[in-house]
Protein backbone atom coordinates (compact mmCIF):
# COMPACT_ATOMS: atom_id res chain seq x y z
CA UNK A 1 0.00 0.00 0.00
CA UNK A 2 1.74 3.22 -0.88
CA UNK A 3 2.28 5.65 1.64
CA UNK A 4 1.41 8.94 0.05
CA UNK A 5 -1.89 10.26 -1.58
CA UNK A 6 -2.46 12.70 -4.33
CA UNK A 7 -4.54 15.67 -3.19
CA UNK A 8 -5.80 17.81 -6.13
CA UNK A 9 -6.27 21.51 -5.95
CA UNK A 10 -9.23 21.49 -6.89
CA UNK A 11 -10.48 20.18 -3.22
CA UNK A 12 -10.13 23.77 -1.97
CA UNK A 13 -12.84 24.95 -4.41
CA UNK A 14 -15.13 21.68 -4.06
CA UNK A 15 -18.88 22.69 -2.66
CA UNK A 16 -19.31 19.58 -0.87
CA UNK A 17 -16.35 19.92 0.97
CA UNK A 18 -16.44 23.71 1.81
CA UNK A 19 -20.28 22.92 3.35
CA UNK A 20 -18.90 20.87 6.09
CA UNK A 21 -17.32 22.77 8.99
CA UNK A 22 -13.74 23.49 9.35
CA UNK A 23 -12.63 20.09 11.46
CA UNK A 24 -14.63 18.44 8.91
CA UNK A 25 -12.89 19.67 5.93
CA UNK A 26 -9.39 19.31 7.94
CA UNK A 27 -10.10 15.43 8.80
CA UNK A 28 -12.08 14.59 5.14
CA UNK A 29 -8.40 15.74 3.98
CA UNK A 30 -6.53 13.97 6.36
CA UNK A 31 -8.08 10.94 5.97
CA UNK A 32 -6.67 10.54 2.24
CA UNK A 33 -2.98 9.73 3.14
CA UNK A 34 -4.47 7.14 5.87
CA UNK A 35 -6.42 4.74 3.15
CA UNK A 36 -5.76 1.89 1.44
CA UNK A 37 -5.35 0.96 -2.24
CA UNK A 38 -8.93 1.13 -2.88
CA UNK A 39 -9.83 4.28 -0.52
CA UNK A 40 -10.84 2.67 2.25
CA UNK A 41 -10.10 2.84 6.53
CA UNK A 42 -12.03 1.99 9.48
CA UNK A 43 -15.11 3.85 10.03
CA UNK A 44 -15.53 3.53 13.71
CA UNK A 45 -15.80 7.31 15.00
CA UNK A 46 -12.81 6.15 17.87
CA UNK A 47 -11.07 4.71 15.42
CA UNK A 48 -11.06 7.47 13.15
CA UNK A 49 -9.61 9.78 15.89
CA UNK A 50 -7.29 7.76 17.12
CA UNK A 51 -5.66 7.28 13.67
CA UNK A 52 -6.27 10.71 12.08
CA UNK A 53 -6.45 13.09 14.89
CA UNK A 54 -4.51 11.04 17.77
CA UNK A 55 -3.40 14.90 18.94
CA UNK A 56 -6.62 16.99 18.27
CA UNK A 57 -9.17 17.98 20.59
CA UNK A 58 -12.00 16.95 19.36
CA UNK A 59 -14.18 14.54 20.68
CA UNK A 60 -15.38 10.78 19.11
CA UNK A 61 -18.91 12.60 19.06
CA UNK A 62 -16.86 15.42 16.70
CA UNK A 63 -15.36 12.70 14.78
CA UNK A 64 -19.01 11.08 14.15
CA UNK A 65 -20.40 13.94 13.18
CA UNK A 66 -18.38 15.31 10.81
CA UNK A 67 -18.60 11.94 8.69
CA UNK A 68 -21.98 12.28 9.04
CA UNK A 69 -21.59 15.75 7.43
CA UNK A 70 -19.62 13.52 4.66
CA UNK A 71 -21.93 10.80 4.14
CA UNK A 72 -24.60 13.29 3.58
CA UNK A 73 -22.82 15.84 1.14
CA UNK A 74 -21.38 12.19 -1.05
CA UNK A 75 -17.89 12.88 0.16
CA UNK A 76 -17.82 9.02 1.54
CA UNK A 77 -19.35 5.64 1.82
CA UNK A 78 -19.87 4.81 5.51
CA UNK A 79 -21.01 1.14 5.52
CA UNK A 80 -21.09 -1.45 8.14
CA UNK A 81 -20.38 -5.47 7.51
CA UNK A 82 -20.96 -7.24 9.99
CA UNK A 83 -21.18 -5.02 12.68
CA UNK A 84 -18.33 -3.31 11.91
CA UNK A 85 -18.14 -0.17 10.67
CA UNK A 86 -16.03 0.97 7.46
CA UNK A 87 -15.38 4.28 5.01
CA UNK A 88 -14.78 4.38 1.58
CA UNK A 89 -13.86 8.47 -0.11
CA UNK A 90 -16.12 8.47 -2.73
CA UNK A 91 -14.37 8.44 -6.65
CA UNK A 92 -11.06 7.82 -5.10
CA UNK A 93 -9.75 6.47 -8.25
CA UNK A 94 -10.22 9.51 -10.24
CA UNK A 95 -7.56 11.37 -7.69
CA UNK A 96 -4.71 8.86 -7.95
CA UNK A 97 -2.36 7.67 -9.80
CA UNK A 98 -0.04 4.48 -9.39
CA UNK A 99 -3.31 2.56 -8.61
CA UNK A 100 -2.55 -0.17 -11.28
CA UNK A 101 -0.38 -1.77 -8.85
CA UNK A 102 -2.58 -2.11 -5.59
CA UNK A 103 -3.08 -5.31 -3.90
CA UNK A 104 -6.55 -6.92 -2.39
CA UNK A 105 -7.76 -4.35 0.17
CA UNK A 106 -8.06 -5.73 3.72
CA UNK A 107 -11.62 -4.20 3.93
CA UNK A 108 -14.68 -5.34 3.02
CA UNK A 109 -16.59 -4.11 -0.11
CA UNK A 110 -19.44 -1.08 0.44
CA UNK A 111 -22.94 -3.26 -0.11
CA UNK A 112 -24.17 -3.05 -3.16
CA UNK A 113 -27.49 -1.31 -3.35
CA UNK A 114 -29.15 -4.42 -5.47
CA UNK A 115 -28.51 -6.59 -2.52
CA UNK A 116 -29.82 -4.06 0.04
CA UNK A 117 -32.86 -3.78 -2.20
CA UNK A 118 -33.36 -7.76 -2.25
CA UNK A 119 -32.90 -8.25 1.10
CA UNK A 120 -35.83 -5.33 2.35
CA UNK A 121 -38.72 -7.09 0.49
CA UNK A 122 -40.56 -8.14 2.46
CA UNK A 123 -41.73 -11.89 3.59
CA UNK A 124 -45.27 -12.86 3.39
CA UNK A 125 -46.54 -15.65 5.89
CA UNK A 126 -47.54 -18.94 4.56
CA UNK A 127 -46.80 -17.97 1.23
CA UNK A 128 -43.52 -15.94 1.77
CA UNK A 129 -41.56 -18.34 -0.74
CA UNK A 130 -43.54 -18.05 -3.69
CA UNK A 131 -44.27 -14.07 -3.47
CA UNK A 132 -40.29 -13.08 -2.74
CA UNK A 133 -39.32 -14.99 -5.38
CA UNK A 134 -41.66 -13.22 -7.96
CA UNK A 135 -41.29 -9.85 -6.59
CA UNK A 136 -37.33 -10.37 -7.34
CA UNK A 137 -38.39 -11.79 -10.90
CA UNK A 138 -39.92 -8.63 -11.05
CA UNK A 139 -37.33 -6.03 -10.33
CA UNK A 140 -34.67 -8.31 -12.12
CA UNK A 141 -36.92 -8.07 -15.08
CA UNK A 142 -37.53 -3.96 -14.78
CA UNK A 143 -33.60 -3.68 -14.27
CA UNK A 144 -33.14 -5.59 -17.50
CA UNK A 145 -35.83 -3.50 -19.29
CA UNK A 146 -33.78 -0.08 -17.71
CA UNK A 147 -30.66 -1.35 -19.13
CA UNK A 148 -32.11 -2.31 -22.27
CA UNK A 149 -33.32 1.37 -23.12
CA UNK A 150 -30.20 2.62 -21.67
CA UNK A 151 -28.03 0.66 -24.32
CA UNK A 152 -30.49 1.89 -27.24
CA UNK A 153 -30.43 5.74 -26.02
CA UNK A 154 -26.31 4.95 -26.07
CA UNK A 155 -26.16 3.87 -29.54
CA UNK A 156 -28.77 6.67 -30.73
CA UNK A 157 -27.12 9.42 -29.58
CA UNK A 158 -24.22 10.85 -29.05
CA UNK A 159 -21.81 10.45 -26.43
CA UNK A 160 -22.73 13.86 -23.53
CA UNK A 161 -20.44 16.33 -23.66
CA UNK A 162 -18.17 16.44 -20.33
CA UNK A 163 -19.78 18.28 -17.55
CA UNK A 164 -16.65 18.74 -15.11
CA UNK A 165 -13.81 20.30 -15.52
CA UNK A 166 -12.32 17.08 -14.86
CA UNK A 167 -14.06 15.20 -17.56
CA UNK A 168 -13.35 17.76 -19.78
CA UNK A 169 -9.40 17.83 -19.00
CA UNK A 170 -9.47 13.83 -19.36
CA UNK A 171 -11.37 14.17 -22.68
CA UNK A 172 -9.18 16.68 -24.11
CA UNK A 173 -5.40 16.27 -22.98
CA UNK A 174 -5.61 12.32 -21.73
CA UNK A 175 -5.13 11.30 -18.26
CA UNK A 176 -6.96 11.26 -14.64
CA UNK A 177 -5.02 13.86 -13.03
CA UNK A 178 -4.79 17.56 -13.93
CA UNK A 179 -1.30 18.23 -13.92
CA UNK A 180 -0.20 20.62 -11.40
CA UNK A 181 0.71 23.16 -14.15
CA UNK A 182 -2.71 22.96 -15.63
CA UNK A 183 -4.16 23.06 -12.19
CA UNK A 184 -2.06 26.31 -11.86
CA UNK A 185 -3.19 27.52 -14.57
CA UNK A 186 -7.14 27.13 -14.57
CA UNK A 187 -7.64 27.21 -10.74
CA UNK A 188 -7.38 31.28 -11.31
CA UNK A 189 -9.82 31.21 -14.17
CA UNK A 190 -12.72 28.95 -11.96
CA UNK A 191 -12.38 31.17 -9.15
CA UNK A 192 -13.02 34.18 -11.75
CA UNK A 193 -15.20 33.01 -14.46
CA UNK A 194 -16.63 29.40 -12.94
CA UNK A 195 -16.77 26.22 -13.92
CA UNK A 196 -18.96 26.35 -17.23
CA UNK A 197 -16.13 29.27 -18.26
CA UNK A 198 -13.35 26.95 -17.79
CA UNK A 199 -14.98 23.27 -18.99
CA UNK A 200 -15.79 25.65 -22.30
CA UNK A 201 -12.15 26.94 -22.81
CA UNK A 202 -10.61 23.39 -22.58
CA UNK A 203 -12.79 21.90 -25.31
CA UNK A 204 -12.58 24.70 -27.44
CA UNK A 205 -8.45 24.06 -26.98
CA UNK A 206 -9.37 20.91 -28.00
CA UNK A 207 -10.73 21.35 -31.01
CA UNK A 208 -9.28 24.31 -32.05
CA UNK A 209 -5.57 22.83 -31.72
CA UNK A 210 -4.17 20.02 -33.09
CA UNK A 211 -2.54 18.47 -30.33
CA UNK A 212 -4.10 20.35 -27.71
CA UNK A 213 -1.19 22.31 -25.05
CA UNK A 214 -1.12 24.40 -22.16
CA UNK A 215 0.33 27.15 -23.73
CA UNK A 216 -2.32 27.07 -26.79
CA UNK A 217 -4.86 26.60 -23.86
CA UNK A 218 -3.55 29.87 -22.35
CA UNK A 219 -3.66 31.58 -25.89
CA UNK A 220 -7.04 30.94 -26.42
CA UNK A 221 -8.19 32.30 -22.91
CA UNK A 222 -6.13 35.54 -23.28
CA UNK A 223 -8.29 36.25 -26.64
CA UNK A 224 -11.49 35.31 -24.72
CA UNK A 225 -11.23 37.32 -21.92
CA UNK A 226 -10.49 40.39 -24.04
CA UNK A 227 -13.15 40.29 -25.95
CA UNK A 228 -15.32 39.09 -23.38
CA UNK A 229 -16.08 35.71 -25.10
CA UNK A 230 -17.38 32.70 -22.66
CA UNK A 231 -18.12 30.00 -24.75
CA UNK A 232 -17.56 27.88 -28.06
CA UNK A 233 -20.86 29.21 -29.34
CA UNK A 234 -19.96 33.11 -28.44
CA UNK A 235 -16.02 31.92 -30.45
CA UNK A 236 -18.31 30.48 -33.29
CA UNK A 237 -20.19 33.56 -34.08
CA UNK A 238 -16.90 35.36 -34.81
CA UNK A 239 -15.94 32.79 -37.24
CA UNK A 240 -17.45 31.07 -40.36
CA UNK A 241 -17.66 27.17 -39.71
CA UNK A 242 -15.49 26.68 -43.10
CA UNK A 243 -12.47 28.70 -41.16
CA UNK A 244 -11.61 25.38 -38.84
CA UNK A 245 -8.04 24.66 -39.65
CA UNK A 246 -7.53 27.66 -41.58
CA UNK A 247 -5.13 30.68 -40.61
CA UNK A 248 -7.93 32.19 -39.91
CA UNK A 249 -8.90 30.22 -37.67
CA UNK A 250 -5.62 30.63 -35.02
CA UNK A 251 -7.04 32.44 -31.84
CA UNK A 252 -5.28 36.01 -32.70
CA UNK A 253 -7.18 36.28 -36.13
CA UNK A 254 -10.38 35.66 -33.74
CA UNK A 255 -9.41 38.08 -31.41
CA UNK A 256 -8.98 40.79 -34.48
CA UNK A 257 -12.10 39.85 -35.86
CA UNK A 258 -14.01 40.18 -32.58
CA UNK A 259 -12.54 43.58 -31.52
CA UNK A 260 -13.68 44.78 -34.61
CA UNK A 261 -17.34 43.65 -34.32
CA UNK A 262 -17.04 45.11 -30.57
CA UNK A 263 -16.12 48.43 -32.22
CA UNK A 264 -18.93 48.50 -34.60
CA UNK A 265 -21.18 47.66 -32.21
CA UNK A 266 -20.25 50.94 -30.05
CA UNK A 267 -19.87 52.87 -33.30
CA UNK A 268 -23.34 51.59 -33.81
CA UNK A 269 -25.27 52.49 -29.98
CA UNK A 270 -23.07 56.02 -30.12
CA UNK A 271 -24.65 56.82 -33.62
CA UNK A 272 -28.42 55.71 -31.91
CA UNK A 273 -27.97 57.48 -28.54
CA UNK A 274 -27.20 60.95 -30.70
CA UNK A 275 -29.85 60.57 -33.33
CA UNK A 276 -32.12 60.01 -30.28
Amino acid sequence: MAERRMISKVISISEKVNTLSLFGRLLYTWMIPHTDDFGRLPGSPAKVRALIVPMGDETVKDVESALSDMQDNGLIEWYEVDGEKFIQITNFDEHQSGLHKRTNSKFPDPPRKEKQISNDIPEVPGNSGNFRSELELELEEKKNTATTHERENKSTTSNPEPQTVQEAHSFVFGGVVIPSNHSSFLLPIIQTYGDHYAIELILETGEAAGKPSLRYMQSVHDNWSKVGIRSRADAKTLRPVSSRGDPGHRPEKQAEKASKFAQLARELEHDEIRSG
